[in-house]
């Protein structure tokens, strides 16, 4: 997937609400956030983990 494909997709979410209306890309391990910073990565993870729970395959888990 191309930047310009997550970008198209982010923009078209901006406008539906998802994906705290386009804040944030996710696929199995990769969050990509709009904008820098950890209060951004911090709202991302909080809407994944609300929306699918602690399983998810977002963040690895360890042993």
């Amino acid at each position: 997937m191309t930047i310009e494909r997550i970008t198209t997709l982010m923009d078209r979410w901006s406008g539906t609400g998802e994906s705290l209306s386009g804040a944030y890309f996710q696929v199995r391990d990769l969050v990509i956030v709009r904008s820098g910073g950890l209060d951004a990565m911090a709202l991302a993870l909080e809407n994944i983990f609300r929306e699918y729970g602690l399983t998810t395959h977002v963040l690895p888990q360890l042993d």
